[in-house]
């Protein structure tokens, strides 16, 4: 039988949720369309960490594996230096095992530098050694572990939030932007094995854009309360000349 939930400082679901227009986000960020150049790095403040949350806690419940929901607080060594995480999701499973996520969220892309596109109607064989491809990148199959330190810190074991039972079960979790597999599968989320040493048995890893190809919808809606509050601050700070409804509009009313 699970425990009952403890009382944690869940991230609060917002007002209003936005509706993401699925293939716009998908040709912004895999197949860097004209005109969007110079934008990439404003689009993901604003929204890219809201949309790596959203879409593997929608994943998720739609999986079977459980239903995870955001905390308010971000992973951290409990310590004034040292490396930072950007998510903590409280999952309970359906065996009943409780499991908190320490997560890092890289919203790399087509967009970025050194980024690769990928065409939204790729044949599969593409795909498939385009993911390969994004996991020699970031794996290193000859030490057994990350490439680069800015992901690798997610093996770096963070203080649990206050109200966290300490003998939760703590899981590595990367969600990256682009389409990542180590054997090029079309698999959004799988594990694998943690280096020795580290403390974990395996690593978790989410590809939106794998998720988002596999979405039949034209558009989500997703609870992104951070990129909501963003959105309704630039409201109050600019209006479109000529206009006199807000910038944005895909608002979904409360």
């Amino acid at each position: 039988m699970s425990r009952k939930e403890p009382s944690l400082p869940f991230q609060p679901h917002s007002d209003k949720r936005l509706m993401v227009h699925v293939r716009e986000v998908l040709e912004f960020f895999d197949t860097k369309p004209s005109g969007s150049e110079t934008h990439p790095n404003s689009v993901v403040a604003v929204m890219g960490e809201d949309l790596g949350a959203a879409l593997f806690c929608r994943h998720l419940s739609g999986s079977g594996l459980g239903a995870a929901r955001p905390l308010l607080r971000s992973p951290t060594p409990g310590t004034k230096t040292g490396n930072r995480l950007d998510r903590w999701f409280w999952t309970n499973w359906v065996d009943g095992r409780q499991t908190i996520f320490q997560a890092e969220i890289k919203n790399w892309s087509a967009q970025a530098i050194g980024g690769k596109a990928l065409a939204l109607d790729a044949p599969e064989d593409v795909q498939n050694n385009y993911r390969k491809g994004r996991w020699a990148n970031q794996w290193d199959s000859k030490t057994g572990c990350f490439r680069h330190n800015n992901v690798g810190k997610v093996l770096n074991r963070m203080k649990l939030p206050a109200g966290v039972p300490p003998d939760v079960h703590v899981e590595p979790l990367v969600i990256y932007w682009y389409a990542i597999h180590p054997e090029g599968a079309n698999e959004p989320l799988f594990t694998y094995p943690a280096p020795a040493g580290s403390g974990f048995d395996k690593i978790w890893f989410f590809s939106m854009s794998t998720y988002l190809r596999s979405v039949t919808e034209e558009m989500l809606e997703l609870d992104m309360p951070n990129a909501v509050a963003r959105i309704d601050w630039l409201n109050k700070l600019v209006a479109l000349c000529g206009g006199t409804g807000p910038l944005w509009v895909s608002l979904t009313p409360t």
